[in-house]
């Protein structure tokens, strides 16, 4: 806030009202981008995220593939959650079966999954030889 900024754009999964009261009380104007409920004060600007991954599901099957995976956010963030869903109806109503093996969620890309992708992801034989962690 030392440089005058007066609005903040945050872009995390968990943030909370906690960790912004200092922009608040700065005065500053604060949008959170992802699900409602961050707080009492702070705009939101989200997206529909089941669909989203409903859409990228239909858009992968139209073109032929069907040996699906998906790398969502947190299971427990509303993001995470709603692409998971969003995956595995999308699978079921193309008549395909969700495979654990293909998801994978994470922190971000430090973390455990993403660095899985290239020895799970990278088979041209069909789904993936291991099995990725969906918590």
């Amino acid at each position: 806030m030392q440089r005058r900024v007066d609005g903040v754009v945050v872009a995390a999964v968990d943030v909370s009202d906690r960790q912004l009261e200092p922009l608040r009380k700065a005065g500053a104007a604060v949008v959170t981008v992802g699900a409602p409920g961050h707080g009492t004060f702070t705009d939101v600007v989200s997206s529909d995220d089941e669909r989203i991954a409903a859409d990228a599901v239909a858009y992968l099957y139209d073109q032929g593939h069907r040996h699906l995976g998906i790398v969502s956010g947190p299971p427990r963030s509303a993001p995470g959650a709603g692409r998971l869903h969003g995956y595995r109806e999308a699978l079921r109503s193309h008549g395909l079966r969700p495979l654990r093996a293909t998801e994978a969620a994470g922190t971000g890309l430090g973390s455990p999954a993403p660095r899985r992708w290239p020895r799970c992801w990278n088979s041209p034989a069909g789904p993936p030889p291991c099995s990725a962690p969906t918590t």
